[in-house]
């Protein structure tokens, strides 16, 4: 049973139709995949930004407190220094 010229189109343009549709569905999954990876990626992103906001903060903190104690100690030193002064000078008078 010898097909038709007409038949052979119709054939061959169902196979065409066919793998059409196959490669469709293999880039749909395709696309799928790498959607849910751009979104695992997008959500590692926004984590990790999170916490540089939160290293940065804490930093600040920390610099914020360096700066409190080194403020201190110029004052404690300042301090020392006069009473170290006021001492000499009181030793010297008492002489």
């Amino acid at each position: 049973m010898a097909l038709t010229g007409e038949q052979k189109e119709v054939k061959m343009i169902s196979e065409l139709s066919n793998q059409v549709l196959l490669q469709y569905e293999s880039l749909q999954r395709e696309y799928e995949k790498i959607k849910k990876e751009c979104k695992k990626m997008q959500e590692e992103r926004d984590e990790a930004l999170q916490k540089l906001k939160e290293f940065e903060q804490v930093s600040h903190r920390v610099i914020e407190e360096v700066n409190n104690i080194q403020e201190s100690l110029e004052i404690e030193k300042t301090c020392r220094e006069s009473v170290e002064a006021l001492v000499s000078k009181e030793s010297v008078a008492a002489l």
